[in-house]
């Protein structure tokens, strides 16, 4: 485990900057004590009417290693709270990043992003009417992302348009998942959350009844909400008919 400790940051942000971390070390956990822990963060934050400043002083304890992280952001009174943690958040992780990267030499290919399907940022310039261009300076400034991760969203995007060209009109239609949570045949090793169909014959029975009354229900909600079903899946965790 890699224990930080964090000082000058609401706990709000503590996830947040965890999940930065761990871009770097494994297992990364925030502190709130300098008990244990490998490494420091020290954050100063300065607001001057709509401009914000995050500085961040890091420090590995046991390497006597220090860098400094700083990134100025933009918050407006009229955004929601909401909407200004979120702004507050990335300029947070902008400084975080710097400083980590500096401390170890090491240079993260996706910047900031942390989580999954980045291409959806890429979608939702495009809907905005951005060209490719603009887009790759936005994600760049705004996510931190290289040169060579921004072709690969690229390339990605283009190749799922060309799958689904209708893709961005598909608002009203939705995809159906029924879960089937038993099999004839469930192996010994497999985690996913089913059970073997013999002898259960009882639970099937009932989970059946379950079944349609939620189809009913569903459907009428879909018919309600004027919803076109474009695709049904049955399966178990992976779904085994189409």
């Amino acid at each position: 485990m890699s224990n930080w400790y964090v000082m000058g940051l609401d706990s709000i942000f503590h996830r947040d900057v965890e999940l930065i971390l761990r871009l770097f070390f494994a297992q990364a956990k925030v502190l709130h004590t300098s008990e244990d822990a490998i490494g420091k963060l020290v954050f100063h934050l300065k607001f001057d009417h709509d401009q914000v400043v995050v500085k961040v002083d890091c420090s590995l304890l046991e390497q006597s290693l220090k860098s400094i992280g700083e990134a100025k952001g933009v918050i407006l009174n009229h955004q929601s709270e909401k909407e200004q943690r979120k702004q507050l958040k990335q300029v947070i992780n902008h400084a975080l990043l710097q400083a980590l990267e500096k401390i170890t030499s090491i240079q993260q290919p996706w910047g900031i992003l942390t989580g999954v399907r980045p291409t959806k940022l890429y979608h939702r310039l495009l809907q905005k009417d951005l060209d490719d261009s603009t887009i790759k300076e936005r994600l760049a400034k705004d996510y931190r992302i290289l040169p060579e991760k921004m072709s690969l969203l690229q390339e990605i995007v283009t190749r799922q348009h060309a799958a689904l060209p209708d893709l961005y009109q598909l608002r009203n239609e939705v995809s159906l998942y029924i879960g089937i949570p038993f099999c004839p045949t469930k192996c010994a090793y497999c985690t996913f959350p089913a059970y073997s169909i013999r002898g259960r014959n009882g639970s099937v029975e009932a989970f059946l009844e379950g079944l349609h009354q939620e189809i009913r229900a569903i459907g009428k909600w879909l018919t309600d909400h004027q919803c076109k079903v474009t695709t049904l899946y049955f399966g178990g965790g992976t779904p085994t008919w189409t």
